[in-house]
Parts: C-alpha cells; sequence; structure tokens
C-alpha cells in the first residue's frame, strides 16, 4: 500500500474503511514510542500519521480476513466492530515507512494470526528437530554406554571368577568391538604380570625353604664340626703334682682359628702350644686342625720347640692351598728343672708373673708365621720357679674392642695377671668374664684363648670344658 504524504488527511467519516480506534490500534515507533491514535482516523490517516510524524513504525488494526476463494473468512469476530457485513475483522499489523523526497508512504502488513501460526509451525519443526537430535543422542550415547558398560561388565566377571577360583590363568576373550578388544588385551596382559609375579613369588618361596633345609642342614654340619673341633682340644692338663694348668678358647664365628694344645712328652716333660690362624670361621677352624695334628704329631720327635715348628712349617707349606698362616708359640716346660724352653713363630710373647708378683714378658725372638716358606725358629729358655705363673694368649683378648671403639690391651690384662692368686683355671675365668664385661655386647671380632701354666705344688685342676662350650657355642 503506497500512498502521497501531499494527499490530503481523511476525516474517516466519508470512507467506507473501518474506523481506528484507540483500543484497538496503536503506533509503535522504532525507539519505542507508543502514542495513541485518534479514533476518528481511518486506516490511511494513521499511515499518513506514522509517516509524517515518525518516519516509520508499526501499526496493528483490525482488518478483514480473505480466503483463497476471494470471499472473506467467516467466524467469530475478534471485535465487536464490524464494516459492510463483510465478515469478521481480524487483528493484523503493518509496517510502514516514508519515503524522502518523493513523500511517498509504503506499508505492508500481514495478518498476526499467520505470524503466529508461522511461529508454532516453525517452533513445531524446531520441537521435532532437537526431539529427533536428542532421540539420536540418546541412542548414541546408549549404544556406547553400553558398549564400555559390557567391556566393564566382562571384566568384573573375569574378575569375580579369579576372585573366587584363585587362578591367575583365567583370560578375557579379546572380541567384540575395539573398545572391548582393548580393554581385554590390557586386562590380560595385568593378568599375565600378575601369573609372572605369582610364579615367581611360588619359585621364590619354594628356593627359601630349599635355602632354609640347606642353612639347617648347614647348621647341624657345622654343630658337627664344632664337637669335632671341641674333640681335638685336650680335655685335662697332664697330671703333674710340681705344676697345673687350664685353658679355654671362645670362636669369634662359628668356628674358631684359635687353639691350644697341652702334649705329654718323654722324660715327663709338657708342651703347651697356644696358635692363631689367619682368618675366621671353617677355612680357619680347617687349617687349625691341620697345624695342630702336625705339630703334636712332630713334637714327640723333634729335638726341641724351634726344630718342632721348623718341621711343623715345612708341612704346612706343602699343604696350604688356602695361603693361610698361623702364628704359633709353643714351648717345653721341664716340671723337674722347671726350665721353659720355647719358640716363636711370629705370636704374642706370653705375659710371667712372679712370685713375688712382678710382670714380666717372656723374652723371646719372633720369628716369621708357619705356612709362608720353609724357615728355621730360633729357641730361648726360661728359668721358672715355684709360685711363678706364665700366661699365654691369643690377639683376641688384647685386641677386644667395646662400644665406644676402645681396645682391651695388655695393662688390663697385667692388672688381672698381678692380682690374681687362685688355681689357673679361675684365672682364666676371670680373663674371659672381664673381657667380656670390657666389650659390653660389642661383636666380637676374633677368637679370644687364654692357657695358663702355674708352677709349684698346686694340684690338677681340670680344664673347664663346660664353659667352653657354653661361651664358645658348641666349641
Amino acid at each position: 500500500m503506497i500512498m502521497n504524504a501531499a494527499v490530503p488527511e481523511l476525516d474517516g467519516k466519508s470512507s467506507n474503511l473501518p474506523k481506528f480506534k484507540s483500543a484497538t490500534g496503536m503506533q509503535y515507533g522504532l525507539k519505542g514510542k507508543e502514542e495513541v491514535l485518534d479514533e476518528q482516523l481511518n486506516l490511511f490517516s494513521g499511515f499518513a500519521q506514522i509517516g509524517n510524524t515518525a518516519g516509520e513504525g508499526f501499526l496493528t488494526y483490525p482488518w478483514p480476513k480473505p480466503r483463497t476463494d476471494g470471499q472473506l473468512l467467516a467466524g467469530v469476530a475478534i471485535l465487536s466492530q464490524k464494516s459492510d457485513n463483510r465478515g469478521a475483522l481480524f487483528p493484523k499489523m503493518s509496517y510502514v515507512k516514508k519515503f524522502d523526497p518523493w513523500g511517498w508512504i509504503i506499508g505492508t502488513g500481514v495478518y498476526l494470526d499467520d505470524i503466529q501460526r508461522e511461529f508454532f509451525k516453525q517452533l513445531v519443526r524446531l520441537a521435532t528437530f532437537f526431539a529427533v537430535l536428542c532421540s539420536f543422542i540418546f541412542i548414541i550415547s546408549l549404544r556406547v554406554s553400553r558398549r564400555i558398560s559390557n567391556s566393564i561388565t566382562t571384566v568384573a566377571d573375569v574378575m569375580e571368577e579369579i576372585e573366587k577360583s584363585g587362578d591367575l590363568r583365567r583370560r578375557m576373550s579379546a572380541t567384540g568391538t575395539e573398545e572391548v578388544i582393548k580393554i581385554a588385551t590390557a586386562f590380560n596382559h595385568m593378568l599375565q604380570s600378575f601369573s609372572t609375579i605369582e610364579e615367581l613369588s611360588v619359585e621364590l618361596s619354594n628356593k627359601n625353604k630349599d635355602l632354609a633345609r640347606a642353612e639347617n642342614q648347614i647348621r647341624d654340619e657345622l654343630a658337627i664340626a664344632r664337637e669335632m673341633q671341641l674333640a681335638v682340644l685336650p680335655k685335662n692338663f697332664p697330671r703333674n703334682l710340681r705344676c697345673s694348668g687350664a685353658a679355654r678358647m671362645l670362636a669369634a664365628t662359628t668356628m674358631g682359628g684359635d687353639f691350644y694344645d697341652f702334649i705329654q712328652l718323654s722324660g715327663g716333660k709338657i708342651g703347651l702350644v697356644i696358635a692363631d690362624v689367619s682368618g675366621k670361621g671353617v677355612p680357619a677352624a680347617f687349617f687349625m686342625a691341620v697345624s695342630r695334628t702336625n705339630l703334636r704329631g712332630l713334637a714327640n720327635v723333634a729335638s726341641g720347640p724351634g726344630h718342632c715348628l721348623a718341621l711343623t712349617d715345612a708341612v704346612l707349606c706343602t699343604q696350604n692351598s688356602m695361603e693361610l698362616f698361623v702364628t704359633i708359640f709353643y714351648a717345653v716346660f721341664d716340671p723337674e728343672t722347671k726350665v721353659l724352653v720355647y719358640a716363636n713363630g711370629g705370636h704374642n710373647p706370653p705375659i710371667v708373673r712372679r712370685a713375688d708378683g712382678r710382670i714380666e714378658l717372656l723374652a723371646s725372638v719372633s720369628d716369621c708365621a708357619l705356612g709362608y716358606f720353609p724357615d728355621s725358629f730360633q729357641e730361648s729358655a726360661e728359668q721358672l720357679a715355684d709360685g711363678d705363673c706364665v700366661l699365654f694368649y691369643t690377639d683376641g683378648v688384647t685386641e677386644a674392642f667395646n662400644l665406644r671403639g676402645e681396645m682391651y690391651g695388655e695393662e688390663r690384662l697385667e692388672k688381672i695377671l698381678a692380682e690374681h692368686r687362685g688355681d689357673p683355671q679361675a684365672l682364666v675365668d676371670l680373663i674371659f668374664e672381664d673381657v667380656l664385661d670390657f666389650a659390653g655386647g660389642a661383636p666380637q671380632s676374633d677368637d679370644i684363648t687364654v692357657s695358663v701354666l702355674q708352677v709349684g705344688p698346686n694340684g690338677n685342676p681340670r680344664v673347664d670344658r663346660g664353659n667352653l662350650r657354653r661361651e664358645s657355642g658348641g666349641l
């Protein structure tokens, strides 16, 4: 609809067009301004007023609605006002625009129910589209969730079966979707790892049992070896009314490398031996047995202590595949003359306590230890008297350490020897008690061996092998 702005405004009385009532027609400007039109204005007057006043805007008004056959639609009137009995009036909205410089006013209109119908049609389409889209998403999500849940359910079932049966050889079937195959493969690899760990654990457990049995067997065999080593040590000091003696050995480990010996020689003489094999444990114990056996076997054929050590050294050099060595102090005491003849193969010199209480080291030349190479050994002699006491010991006594790292030393040993006036066995027991008290629980670093010769008519005490067995773990 186009009208020229120069056309005079209609008064609404001479026109057959429906009047534009204020209750049904409104002008809506682009700026949101709302104005009530004069109720006397007709449609064209309303267009003119909007175009001339606002330049452009919307106008709503009642208007007949034609059908496709050209007839007017009949029905319930939206407004009570009718025009020429042409049918019901329907709300219609037009957009009015004034075009300069021609002064034209153009308006185009559409029925509100058509707008609403199109709106609801599009709304239904949109709702249908979203419903279809949501259904599609739901179906896809359901399928994906089922694929995931099926995989999880399958894994859960397999795990439940494994829990009930304890069989880690059970496997999950690697068939189906890609996700199921990946999960099954990873799960089977995990089970394979568990199976391998279980197999290794079982194997380790069996080996530990075998090791425990072997340790028990070794422990039993070592107990027998300890008893055998104990058996080679003399039970008693040779019976003699002019002297007495005692000894004890405490091994640092299962078996000891120290040894002592009392040998009954021809002419009533007594051989006294104290020795220390290098190292500790079983190798030292075997070399100790070899050394003692050879020395004892050669003692009665040798001309003296030095000769005996030389013969023993020559034999040991041919039987020393482990390249060990042994320090030996060997003395021969004649109870009739009270003369002590001795030779020193690299050992600690004995300590002598004279009858008057003086403490002396037994003067000797310390030759090389036995087992390195054949060698000769010098002899020395010492005149003893009744009341004299000779203390033989290994360095496990003087080199015993306490928890503070302090060493026992010779001074403590000499002090005990100087103050003691009892029998040899009591002296041996006192020395061991003092050394162990000094150590105070510190690990024993070396074998401890003590032997005592008491000159004079002091009886013939028995070697206390019971204490020896208790303190040395069976030795």
